[in-house]
């Protein structure tokens, strides 16, 4: 009787292990988060606002069967989703994508950018039906709209899901110029009206994925246009001598020089009054020049994606001069956007 009582202590112990071992094995359902933060930094209030008028995100999931294929075969993703409401909106609310792993512990490759392509309206729109390697930039946000996209790839599989712990971080896809102008202090003439055209600083017309880089990347190339910035026609937008004042926010393809050339167009007159008529005004322009891009010790760089500089144009009666420098972009914070995809 008590060999009896003995073996079945021991048939109860092992089957306790067992299923302690079995509870440790899987993979707890709070695990398969992972955290995308979005750096939503804007350069003005406008865009600023574009935050909560436009699509949220898009996040995109692709297998290691299309990922690690050369060529990558990633037209058609494993998961792609847009949550509701705006990227604001997931600051640290979970987003569930109801999509399991695939089987074998086959790895996932997670990305994203923002805003979220759209089938109407003005918005990136699919470069070909469905093909999640391209988008088309609108006309109307070619150097204006501000496009944020993940920051390379992170990796998660059934056995090793996504965590808060390696996050999916957006970036600018974007480099951005913001130009001030202002009068010289012997100025005696009146300026406004001041227009850049950029003969070399190429358009942000495409979203499109790169594999050397691992991310998306803007690019141009689909039209000749020149980037044009315009101050306005108003005489509230008059220079003055007593401020500098702010012209445009510009954005473009990150560069590979560490220059851009330009023209600068303007209006002059003798007195305030003459800029509004056509009789007074001198309408200058500055022909092609060099813009270059350097340090805080005036060493020459490029502009990488998501790189700030300013740029202020001191107008004399026979000169212009320029003076720029490389800051932080500003207005800048990140919101944690949490991914959960299901293993049961």
């Amino acid at each position: 009787m008590k060999c009896r009582l003995t073996y079945l202590l021991f048939l109860l112990m092992l089957l306790s292990a067992c299923s302690a071992e079995d509870t440790d094995s899987t993979p707890d359902r709070e695990s398969q988060d992972v955290a995308v933060n979005a750096a939503l930094t804007r350069a003005t209030a406008e865009s600023v606002s574009d935050a909560t008028t436009l699509t949220g995100p898009q996040f995109i999931f692709w297998t290691a069967t299309h990922f690690d294929a050369d060529p990558q075969s990633l037209a058609t993703p494993f998961i792609a989703q847009v949550p509701s409401g705006t990227i604001d909106d997931y600051n640290s609310t979970r987003y569930n994508t109801f999509e399991r792993y695939p089987d074998n512990n086959e790895l996932v490759y997670a990305t994203g950018f923002w805003p979220a392509p759209v089938t109407s309206g003005t918005g990136l729109t699919f470069t070909s039906a469905n093909d999640y390697t391209s988008f088309d930039i609108p006309e109307e946000w070619v150097g204006k709209k501000d496009i944020l996209v993940a920051n390379g790839v992170i990796t998660g599989n059934e056995a090793h899901p996504f965590t808060t712990s390696t996050p999916l971080e957006f970036i600018h896809a974007q480099a951005q110029l913001i130009i001030y102008a202002k009068l010289a202090d012997d100025m005696s003439k009146f300026v406004k009206h001041i227009t850049l055209e950029f003969t070399n600083a190429s358009r942000p017309e495409l979203l499109v994925w790169n594999k050397l880089a691992g991310r998306y990347v803007v690019q141009g190339g689909k039209t000749t246009s020149r980037l044009v910035t315009d101050y306005g026609q108003t005489l509230a937008n008059q220079l003055s001598k007593d401020r500098t004042q702010f012209v445009d926010n510009i954005f473009i393809v990150p560069t590979t020089s560490t220059s851009v050339t330009a023209n600068i167009k303007f209006w002059m007159a003798d007195t305030a009054e003459g800029l509004n008529v056509e009789s007074d005004l001198i309408k200058k322009e500055s022909g092609d020049i060099t813009i270059s891009f350097v340090d805080a010790d005036s060493n020459p760089i490029n502009l990488n994606a998501g790189d700030s500089y300013t740029l202020t144009l001191e107008f004399g009666v026979n000169t212009i001069n320029l003076y720029g420098r490389l800051k932080a972009w500003e207005d800048g914070g990140y919101v944690a956007v949490p991914i959960k995809i299901a293993t049961s």
